[in-house]
């Protein structure tokens, strides 16, 4: 599909949310070169919702600042008003949008994940040399804002996209481009655009997906679309911590592109679920609880919900009501290669039910477990999905 079909599809949509008039102005100041810094700091400081949440991003480690943050001209000075105003305008566009679920689509977790990422791009981006933080949290955020478009504006397409991918077990976006010839990075793109959002930006969020469609990336955005990518692995990682495969890809493309380790992965992990707690508060999201037991290097895990009659807060190494054995079993690693090969081999939709909770325990390794829920599946509720 062309740039031109992309641009008329979104200028069409009629049920798609605007920027509030606030965010449209910090938006045209980030091309303004000659905005004084008080304009653009007042018209962030009108918005006291807007100016807690940029407070609560921009006070967190990956930014490297001394001390805390307590005013938006100390922001603009650190981090440049480019930035500042990129990620003002990030953070607006999640206060447009539900955050609980609407005829029949979880908002909720489709923002929880997005916070997610957008904690995973920063931490990457603190371990890369330049000058990147600010840019890759509101890229990683907004990812899959493509999503949202398609729910809202085209189910049909993308329930059609959807079972493309389940039944034939490939990559959502590849079951996109053979249903309805583009995908939801790609109108994501046009929806900041049409935002006023950065073309650096928007280029990012329209190659994210360039492993699974095996395309090459500008180089220009080179480093900035491989952050933005190993965050949904990230992600994805810690929404189920069963599924080895998604864990196999985010170890082999970090070392890949950046040449992480598995060691240096872990330690990264290890500091996103109080980052993403933190941050998703501030946007009134619920982050949920502690879910898993025994997750310490090394140590074996136990589910906290019964795998065979589901009964929740398990505390043994065997359910209590059925007698269910808890150990959480993991298979073997096997080493390929070629990460991006595996990469679309091994990438299949996530199982039905499956969720994520937070918790706000430090000390625990992955707080994140999948819950299994007896229900029918709803291809709305599925919808965010595979796409991170």
């Amino acid at each position: 599909m062309t740039r031109e079909a992309l641009r008329a599809m979104v200028e069409e949509a009629s049920d798609f949310p605007m920027l509030p008039p606030n965010a449209t102005q910090i938006a045209r100041l980030t091309t303004d070169l000659s905005a004084p810094v008080k304009e653009i700091a007042s018209k962030i400081e009108s918005d006291e919702l807007l100016l807690d949440r940029m407070f609560a991003i921009v006070n967190a480690p990956f930014y490297s600042v001394s001390g805390d943050i307590t005013r938006i001209t100390d922001a603009i000075s650190l981090l440049g008003y480019k930035k500042v105003c990129n990620l003002a305008v990030g953070i607006s566009a999640l206060g447009i949008f539900p955050i609980k679920k609407e005829q029949g689509f979880d908002y909720g977790s489709f923002w929880k994940q997005s916070v997610i990422a957008g904690v995973s791009a920063g931490l990457i981006a603190s371990r890369i040399p330049g000058d990147n933080p600010a840019d890759v949290f509101s890229a990683a955020m907004l990812q899959n804002i493509g999503v949202l478009f398609l729910v809202r504006e085209h189910p049909v397409e993308y329930g059609t996209a959807l079972g493309i991918s389940r039944g034939q077990h490939v990559p959502f976006v590849v079951a996109e481009r053979e249903s309805w010839g583009g995908d939801h990075a790609q109108l994501g793109a046009q929806i900041c655009l049409n935002w006023q959002m950065p073309q650096l930006l928007a280029e990012v969020i329209r190659h994210h997906n360039f492993v699974e469609l095996r395309e090459s990336i500008p180089d220009g955005t080179k480093v900035l679309v491989q952050i933005v990518h190993l965050s949904g692995l990230m992600a994805e990682v810690l929404e189920d911590l069963e599924d080895e495969s998604a864990r196999e890809r985010l170890d082999d493309l970090s070392r890949e592109f950046f040449g992480f380790g598995p060691k240096t992965i872990d330690r990264l992990l290890l500091k996103v679920p109080d980052l993403a707690q933190s941050i998703g508060s501030s946007f009134g999201l619920d982050m949920g609880g502690t879910v898993s037991r025994g997750t310490g290097p090394g140590e074996p895990k136990y589910h906290v919900i019964c795998p065979a009659c589901h009964v929740e807060d398990q505390q043994g190494k065997f359910c209590g009501e059925c007698g269910q054995a808890l150990l959480i079993i993991t298979t073997p690693r096997v080493k390929k290669n070629g990460a991006q090969e595996k990469y679309w081999s091994q990438k299949t939709p996530l199982p039905v039910g499956a969720r994520f909770v937070l918790s706000s325990r430090s000390w625990a390794v992955f707080q994140l477990k999948r819950a299994m829920v007896s229900k029918p599946w709803n291809w709305r509720e599925e919808t965010h999905r595979g796409c991170f």
